[in-house]
Formats: C-alpha cells, structure tokens, sequence
C-alpha cells in the first residue's frame, strides 16, 4: 500500500509552535493555556515551470486550512514568498513590525508579502475562531514560514569590558 499523502496536521507546519510539552492530565480551567492553531494542507505541488514573483522564483504552490481557535496567535513571523489568504470565519487582528495592526473579518482577502522586512503576526482576539484559507507561493526549498522574535523584544547586546 503506499504511503499516505494525508498531511493533516496537529502541530502547523506553517505556523510558529513552541515545542510540545506533555500537558498534565487536569489543568484548572482559568489557567488553561489557549489552544494552538491548527494547520491541514489541503493540497500542494511543485510547479512545472517556475512562477516569476516579484523578482522571487516560486516552485510550489501549498494550499492550507489554518484554525486560529479563541485567543490563538501564529507567533511571529516572515515567509520566503507570497501568501495569499482569505478569511473564512472570524476577524483575523494582524500586528505588523510597524506597529500598524489590521482586522481582516471573514470574507475579506490580503496578500502578505514576503521577506524579513515583512515581519508579523496573525492573532484571534475572540471566542469565535478564525478560519484562513491560505495560498503559500514557494521559493525552491523554502520552508512556509520562518518564526522570528517579536520586534522590539530583542537585548542590544553587552558593551564591550
């Protein structure tokens, strides 16, 4: 039998995640942790001939369904190539290095550009969850996302004694 191409997934791969750590098996319910998003691939493939992007060859496309449920953030973060995304469900509050922080409620469309200089998080700030429908263009080789710091967060480092 071959193997499976089912890439649904309980730890995003798109998304920033903290390494999983066993929960205990009772937790008080005003301490919970929020719930983590949530990521399927609902389909992906390498493209035939590279897409010109912007000065950016993609060479696959990945099609995902990512769940941010109530007070869930997607850490911060950049992507090597554009995402095309749409909000399903919900109001999607998005800060941006800048400061500037957009809501994009369901049914409305954005485009995240990519690159370091594009830094961001996504965040759902309600008890309805948010549902993105999102269109990864690809680099060759690049992941879906590259988790950073948030900005401002980082120490100068030490002078010099």
């Amino acid at each position: 039998m071959p193997p499976s191409t089912d890439k649904t997934t309980t730890v995003p791969t798109g998304i920033r995640q903290s390494a999983q750590e066993p929960q205990p098996a009772r937790v008080p319910a005003q301490r919970q942790a929020p719930k983590a998003p949530q990521a399927t691939t609902m389909a992906y493939g390498p493209l035939n001939v590279p897409l010109p992007w912007h000065g950016t060859e993609i060479a696959t496309m990945e099609f995902q369904q990512i769940s941010l449920p109530s007070h869930a953030s997607t850490g911060w973060h950049y992507h090597h190539g554009p995402l095309l995304v749409t909000v399903h469900q919900g109001t999607l509050r998005r800060p941006l290095a800048d400061g500037t922080v957009t809501a994009h409620p369901a049914g409305t469309s954005f485009v995240e550009p990519p690159g370091p200089s594009n830094i961001h998080t996504g965040h759902n700030p309600d008890s309805t969850t948010v549902i993105l429908w999102c269109l990864f263009l690809l680099p060759p080789g690049s992941p879906l996302s590259v988790p950073v710091q948030e900005p401002g967060t980082a120490r100068p480092a030490a002078p010099p004694t």
